[in-house]
């Protein structure tokens, strides 16, 4: 074959070729074109949802707690952090034969406070964008508790909620990189208290932790009272009558310098109304909300339905958590969730209901937008929010479930001229 046919040839195949390409673009940006002409309709995934059955409630703390006095009626020096965890044998304290004037006992106060402050703010671990988000957010539900607090005269408890504002504000500069850490600032803390401690003039009298436990400084006057074993024969008319004194009149022992708690297990009884009783069960851990300076989750366990006067049934929970900066406060206000809704959030406009035209059967459900194709599914109702609907999690052992809503599911928000099959074109 000469030189010339086999050019003719290369140049017949690369025609070819190249015809075939440019066919194969117009098909599919026809195809393209085609299908991008579809009606735009508003649509919104089927996203999880849930949503709690809970009652807001009054309870009282109730734990073991060894109280701790002295021959020594001085100046006292801790040598740990409230709530600190000491192991067996350590030296918690010093208690000093004279007292110290007033204003180095101020100033010890504040300083104590500044060092606990910043103890906290120290980050430890690696930083994470969840630990900014989770920080940012707690930072928001402080600053409206402190001007709830305000607004409601409450100073003690809006003092409380400024420290932990401080705290969070605090360990955000560590995650967003402007220090590093407080390292320098708790020694600087540290090395003035030391000096105002060895001012305190007389002999030391130590005391000991004889077994591994926490150990406080501040003493309430109800460690005696108020105790594990009172809970046996506590009634509702008797925990009625402890709500109100904890509530109204809290007061502080002076007579103790500091007590331990060697069990990290603490109770708090409640009165709830009988017909939410009805839902409850014993053994069985329950969610559980703290307000006290800021929302709290805890586990707790339910020990004990106890006395009913007809009305109000005493509770008993136990929970084995101890939350950081929680200082136990006799009364506390909780919200308790009895139990947690959880299915797809559907919003009210798009739930539709309607009638097979082979069996007469109706049926509820959504419109949902499958490529370009209209389709219905069904729905089960399970409960009702503002301006939605949960509807039950698809159950794929149901035999038909291919006709339900299922997770991420497009629902079509405007439903007029909607039916199952319409394809959406212009």
């Amino acid at each position: 074959m000469e030189k010339s046919d086999t050019k003719k040839l290369k140049f017949s195949f690369a025609w070819k070729a190249l015809t075939l390409v440019i066919l194969l673009l117009i098909i599919y940006t026809g195809y393209h074109v085609f299908f991008g002409l579809a009606e735009s309709v508003k649509t919104t995934p089927a996203g999880l949802a849930s949503q709690s059955n809970s009652v807001i409630l009054e309870g009282v703390i109730f734990r073991e707690e060894e109280l701790v006095s002295t021959k020594n009626q001085g100046d006292i020096r801790p040598y740990f952090s409230n709530g600190e965890r000491v192991s067996i044998d350590s030296a918690v304290a010093a208690v000093y034969t004279k007292s110290g004037n007033a204003e180095a006992n101020e100033k010890i106060a504040e300083l104590e406070e500044k060092l606990e402050i910043m103890k906290r703010s120290n980050v430890k671990g690696l930083v994470s964008i969840v630990d900014i988000e989770r920080v940012n957010s707690e930072i928001e539900k402080l600053y409206t508790s402190l001007m709830l607090s305000l607004s409601q005269g409450d100073n003690l408890k809006a003092q409380n909620i400024q420290k932990e504002l401080l705290i969070c504000l605090n360990q955000l500069k560590i995650y967003e990189g402007e220090v590093d850490n407080y390292n320098e600032e708790i020694k600087a803390i540290e090395a003035e208290l030391d000096e105002l401690y060895n001012s305190f003039e007389g002999e030391k009298e130590y005391i000991w932790a004889d077994n591994g436990g926490y150990v406080y400084y501040n003493c309430d006057g109800y460690e005696q009272t108020l105790t594990l074993d009172a809970l046996e024969s506590l009634t509702v008319n008797g925990l009625s009558d402890i709500l109100k004194q904890v509530k109204d009149k809290p007061v502080s022992d002076t007579n103790y310098r500091c007590k331990f708690v060697y069990s990290n297990v603490w109770q708090m009884a409640t009165l709830c109304d009988n017909s939410t009783v009805a839902l409850l069960e014993v053994g069985k851990e329950y969610s559980v909300t703290i307000f006290d300076i800021k929302e709290r989750h805890i586990t707790v366990t339910l020990e004990k339905i106890g006395e009913s006067n007809g009305e109000k049934t005493l509770l008993v929970f136990s929970c084995s958590t101890m939350p950081e900066g929680f200082d136990y406060t006799r009364y506390q206000s909780f919200k308790l969730d009895i139990s947690t809704i959880e299915g797809y959030r559907v919003p009210l406009e798009a739930l539709q209901r309607v009638v097979d035209d082979e069996t007469g059967e109706e049926k509820i459900g959504v419109y949902i937008l499958n490529a370009s194709v209209v389709q219905f599914r069904r729905v089960e109702i399970i409960a009702e929010g503002n301006g939605y609907y949960i509807v039950a999690k698809l159950d794929k052992s149901k035999e038909n479930y291919h006709e339900y809503l299922d997770l991420n599911d497009l629902i079509i928000l405007d439903t007029d001229g909607m039916y199952d099959g319409k394809t959406l074109k212009r």
